[in-house]
């Protein structure tokens, strides 16, 4: 995800952490939703991602597939609070995402 560029890194952190997170589990818990996620920069490496034009990497899980599809389309997900959250914390012109299968190969 890219953050909103009106935000610090860390204004986008706390935001995302504080506000936006437990709105979206609220409203994703119901459908199935047992993990999301973000993955911020360190330090360190925060000069190394400028270039991958992201600030963070943020995962749903769900079971299935359908459950994701089920709560991505229901009302609750498209309320105007939880839009105009994501339009404040990210860069919606640069929204990318992907579904796909994950694998855990320490297990």
């Amino acid at each position: 995800m890219k953050r909103n560029p009106n935000l610090t890194q860390q204004e986008f952190m706390d935001y995302w952490i504080n506000v936006h997170a437990p709105m979206c589990r609220r409203i994703l818990q119901p459908f199935g939703c047992r993990r999301y996620t973000a993955t911020f920069p360190v330090a360190s490496s925060a000069q190394a991602t400028e270039g991958l034009g992201l600030d963070a990497v943020v995962q749903l899980a769900f079971d299935t597939k359908e459950q994701m599809e089920e709560a991505l389309a229901s009302p609750d997900f498209g309320v105007e609070e939880r839009r105009k959250s994501s339009a404040h914390v990210f860069d919606l012109t640069a929204m990318r995402d992907m579904v796909g299968r994950e694998h855990d190969a320490l297990l």
